[in-house]
């Protein structure tokens, strides 16, 4: 599991199975309470419907805020939140329609570099640690 400084960008093309395709939309709002940028992924099934649709939002510094996932009826599949403290990741929740899933959390050194993640289950209850070293520019894991 690799960790940067924040989630990387929405990645466009097919990340479902081949006979699926989707389009991406980039949007640029006003700024609504935290939101600076909005990008629409919309899934389609191969029969040319929508399969799902998954928005980013993202702040005015293009940090990931939100990744929301609906399905073909815009209901609610998984939420992902970003939270950051000096524009560096510090927290992660995932929800689904019915609550909180899983939560990370980061630790960073003084330059903004994550040295720890750890996961947790809906109950707050540790699932995994990952530890980070950084040596001659180059990462390790544990």
């Amino acid at each position: 599991m690799a960790c940067a400084g924040s989630p990387p960008p929405a990645q466009s093309g097919n990340t479902e199975a081949e006979d699926e395709s989707s389009a991406v939309e980039s949007v640029t709002q006003e700024p609504e309470e935290a939101v600076w940028k909005v990008e629409l992924e919309v899934v389609m099934a191969a029969d040319g419907t929508v399969d799902k649709t998954i928005m980013y939002e993202y702040d005015n510094q293009g940090n990931l805020l939100r990744i929301i996932e609906s399905d073909d009826r815009d209901e609610l599949l998984y939420l992902r939140e970003f939270f950051y403290e000096d524009d560096n990741l510090i927290r992660q929740d995932m929800s689904d329609r019915y609550g909180l899933v899983s939560s990370t959390t980061y630790e960073n050194n003084a330059d903004g570099k994550p040295v720890r993640e750890t996961k947790y289950d809906a109950e707050d209850e540790p699932l995994s640690v990952v530890t980070y070293r950084y040596r001659n520019g180059l990462v390790e894991e544990s």
